[in-house]
């Protein structure tokens, strides 16, 4: 029974750091997780969507230009503006910074990769940035629950 729990544990924590890390960090500490069984499975979440995605990532715009052809190609459009603009306002540096928190590790992979950089270079500071922000949310959950007094069962 216990083993099928912490199973259940381990994948909720790996479903919430496939897109973004903070849940899955904060929510380690509250399972009672040690610090490195929280980097297991966040990094370990985290790169296999990252790796998923720029591995397969031409696969996955046929199917779903397959499924949903577009209309009229634009070269240029708002939301792809923004992003150009955000990249050449904080580069490469800035938006992996970002990418495990606010953008999505599976879109800051897009962006990397669609502005050029080497795929190996997009998965090193993929790994970096998620023990960063991995770190910190666990410890910020840590703080939290201490700081509330909240006593955690087990």
């Amino acid at each position: 029974m216990d083993g099928e729990i912490y199973i259940l544990k381990v994948l909720t924590i790996m479903m919430f750091s496939t897109w973004k890390t903070y849940v899955g960090p904060a929510l380690s500490y509250v399972y009672g997780f040690s610090y490195i069984e929280m980097i297991t499975y966040n990094l370990g979440a985290s790169l296999f969507s990252s790796f998923v995605f720029l591995r397969y990532s031409r696969a996955i715009n046929k199917t779903i230009s397959a499924v949903f052809p577009p209309k009229k190609k634009k070269r240029f459009n708002p939301r792809y503006r923004k992003y150009i603009r955000f990249w050449n306002k904080y580069g490469f540096y800035g938006t992996m910074f970002l990418t495990p928190v606010l953008v999505g590790i599976p879109v800051g992979a897009f962006l990397a990769v669609r502005f050029g950089t080497g795929k190996r270079t997009i998965f090193y500071m993929t790994t970096v940035m998620v023990v960063f922000w991995s770190t910190i949310f666990y410890y910020l959950g840590m703080l939290g629950f201490d700081i509330i007094g909240v006593s955690l069962p087990g």
